[in-house]
Formats: structure tokens, sequence, C-alpha cells
């Protein structure tokens, strides 16, 4: 288990999956795998949400006429992502969000939006940082408002697990096997026993992605 983001200098997962023969698969969303399909192609194998959770959030309290993505793009709002993201490239081209108000500087950390005090807007994930932030985040500590990708137009399957294209036939007899179970853990899956295992897990990882070790909250299982 690899972190990805920052942990690797941003580099994509489809790179990655073709740079290091030792990794098996990878976490690569539709978007992503359209864009490198001509130098890097992949193959989905499983995927365990019905929605993407990715969203953009910003505090209702100094945008109070702000409920959505568009809203957004009517205000002066600086909204960071992680850079060469494609939906940032969809909503500027589709005038949704004005391409001098976005910022790709976004590092995964709560460190910017926080700073900003307000005045920015971020992405994240409608299952994490809308609870994080409010509940888990002392220096925040109050609700974000936010809007889901999804929502908003960007429609796109997130979190596949992924192989490269010309692994798929070697790796058919293990995926055979792999993915009922994967798909069954998703079934299975328990907040209670799993989430100090999650934590883990991200923490001893070194990735700087919010995670939290509170219940699953009914947002999230929406997305599943």
């Amino acid at each position: 288990m690899r972190s990805g983001g920052p942990a690797i200098g941003f580099q994509t997962v489809t790179s990655q999956l073709y740079a290091d023969s030792s990794l098996t698969m990878g976490f690569v969303y539709t978007d992503e795998a359209i864009q490198q399909s001509a130098q890097f192609p992949t193959v989905a194998v499983e995927n365990g949400l019905n929605k993407n959770p990715q969203m953009i959030m910003w505090d209702p309290a100094t945008y109070p006429q702000v409920k959505t993505i568009a809203d957004l793009g009517k205000t002066s709002a600086t909204v960071k992502f992680f850079s060469g993201a494609a939906f940032m490239s969809y909503f500027t081209s589709a005038g949704i969000l004005n391409k001098a108000q976005t910022d790709g500087s976004y590092d995964g950390t709560p460190v910017s939006f926080v700073a900003a005090n307000g005045a920015a807007a971020e992405r994240g994930f409608g299952s994490a940082e809308p609870y994080i932030y409010q509940n888990e985040l002392k220096q925040w500590g109050k609700p974000v408002a936010y809007d889901y990708l999804n929502d908003a137009g960007w429609n796109s399957y997130a979190q596949s697990l992924a192989v490269t294209a010309d692994h798929l036939s070697a790796l058919a007899p293990c995926l055979k096997l792999l993915v009922p179970i994967i798909q069954q853990a998703s079934v299975d899956f328990s907040p209670t026993r799993h989430r100090r295992t999650i934590s883990f897990g991200i923490s001893s990882s070194g990735t700087t992605t919010a995670g939290s070790t509170a219940q699953e909250s009914p947002r999230t299982q929406r997305t599943r």
C-alpha cells in the first residue's frame, strides 16, 4: 500500500503503475484514465462508489449566498485544488468557475484553508473534510458548506481500482479471486471495527490526506 498525491510529488497513479512494476493496481479516476490513455493505458477492474465523493467546500459564514460550485464562480473566492485536475479544466472552460480564481497549490492539508480565514474555497471529499474540519480540526472547528463535483456536472467514477492494460491478461486469474473479495469487503465494512486500522494505515503511510477516527457518516454511505 503506497500513498499518492503529495507523497509522490503529485505524479499520477497511472504513470506510477508503469514506472514501478511491483505495483499491482492503483486508484485511478475515470478522468485521469482518459487523460493518460495514450501513454499509460489502464483498465478499471472494480469500483466501490456510486457517486464521486469529491467536492469543493467553502465557509458559509463568509459566503452565505453561495449554495453551489457555480455560485462560487460569481464571487472573488480563490478555489484551491490539486494542480492538473481534469475537473477544474472542465469548470473553467464551461464558465462555471473563472480561471483567474483557481489555485493549483492545494497540498492535501487544511493549512491554507485555515490561514485564509474563510476567504478561500478548497477541493476535498464530502465523506471526510466537512466532519473533520468541524469536529476534529481545532484550528477551524465550525461547519463548511460544499457541493459535489458530480452535482456540478462533472460525472466520473472515483477511485476505481485499475491495472495497466498490458498486465490485465496475466493478472486475470488473480483478479478473478481478488475482485469479489474487495466487493464483499465494501459490503461488510464496519466503521466501528475498522476505523482504527484505517487510521493507522493513514498515519503510518505519511500521507497528508485527511483521515478521521469518527464513525462513517450518512453522507459517506450515500456515495457507496
